[in-house]
């Protein structure tokens, strides 16, 4: 993960638990003061998988609008 891509989110959306402890140990100062998410989703999905594309825009629909 490019530290920049944290740099500008003001949001940040994770799939599994694991997920946040990685970005917690490795980026803990940049995300200091953002609003981290963990969705619970599996990540077991293939690159641009359709199900998960609608999974996604099902969760993340209340944060964006």
């Amino acid at each position: 993960m490019q530290d920049n891509l944290i740099g500008w989110a003001d949001m940040i959306f994770c799939f599994e638990k694991k997920h946040l402890r990685r970005i917690k140990e490795n980026y803990a100062e940049e995300i200091a003061g953002k609003t981290v998410i963990t969705m619970n989703i599996p990540d077991e999905y293939e690159y641009m998988d359709e199900e998960l594309q609608e999974i996604l825009e099902g969760y993340t629909e209340e944060y964006l609008l």
